[in-house]
């Protein structure tokens, strides 16, 4: 991707947030196809998109904030909020669970329409990728053409030690938006962080503790939620946590949690 490339979707980006309808609409549809074309272009607008969405004031030109909604909802081609990057789920992901901004219908919608798009196309990504030394041996040589022992093979560790680090702060980052927000932004952030929970990556205890907090929630969705979560991506030694803290909060209503905790073991 040479500079023009780049200016040509920083261009476009604010075209997108254009007060022209008819502007913003062909804007959206080459931005989003030279986001397809570009691998990892997207980092180009992320920061951009937190900047707008993430604003504590109070934005008079909603044609911005719909904007930026329509591109992270994309096309049928395109879902920005899929990829595969961690860094970027760290960034975007709770701005859709805080839902700022939504005091107009439309913008609500939009974070409805998102959120359900989540939902249906977000495969589990690994954390973690596996790759024996052979396998890496094989397409250095075939990529390269030079000596093994000349590249630094520590670079997948690191990788996966940021995504690892990304993945726990996005998971703290939406447990703590569980705690403080509405029902419709605890709804939203209840089904995200379903989404991303894994068995082989330890699970927040802040994490934790929200899915015991919501066992005696109001809304009997939320609390038929932590259960099932408990049964199938609880580990072990979370469980431990998970029945110190429901005993001391006195909630009675987990006594056949206790009685069918073996399944985690």
């Amino acid at each position: 991707m040479t500079d023009i490339d780049r200016q040509i979707i920083l261009k476009l980006f604010e075209l997108s947030m254009n007060r022209y309808s008819e502007v913003r609409q062909r804007a959206q549809k080459h931005l989003l196809s030279l986001l397809r074309t570009f691998q990892c272009s997207y980092g180009l607008v992320t920061d951009r998109i937190v900047e707008i969405l993430d604003s504590s004031s109070e934005i008079d030109d909603h044609d911005r904030i719909k904007g930026c909604l329509h591109v992270l909802l994309g096309d049928n081609f395109y879902f920005l909020l899929t990829r595969t990057s961690w860094q970027m789920k760290e960034k975007l992901w709770p701005l859709i669970a805080r839902m700022l901004h939504a005091n107009k219908r439309s913008i609500t919608t939009l974070y409805g329409d998102i959120s359900k798009k989540i939902r249906k196309e977000f495969s589990t990504v690994a954390i973690i990728q596996h790759a024996n030394d052979r396998s890496k041996k094989s397409a250095i040589e075939l990529w390269h053409r030079i000596e093994f022992d000349k590249i630094n093979i520590k670079t997948h560790e690191i990788c996966d030690q940021n995504n690892i680090q990304s993945y726990t702060n996005l998971m703290e980052t939406l447990s703590q938006l569980l705690e403080i927000g509405t029902w419709a932004q605890q709804n939203i952030t209840m089904s995200l962080l379903c989404l991303l929970l894994q068995r082989h990556i330890p699970i927040p205890l802040t994490c934790v503790k929200a899915f015991v907090d919501f066992l005696k929630h109001d809304n009997i969705k939320m609390r038929e939620v932590c259960f099932e979560m408990r049964k199938r991506n609880l580990s072990k030694k979370k469980t431990v946590f998970f029945l110190e803290l429901v005993c001391y909060e006195g909630c009675c209503s987990v006594m056949s949690f206790t009685e069918t905790s073996s399944d985690l073991c």
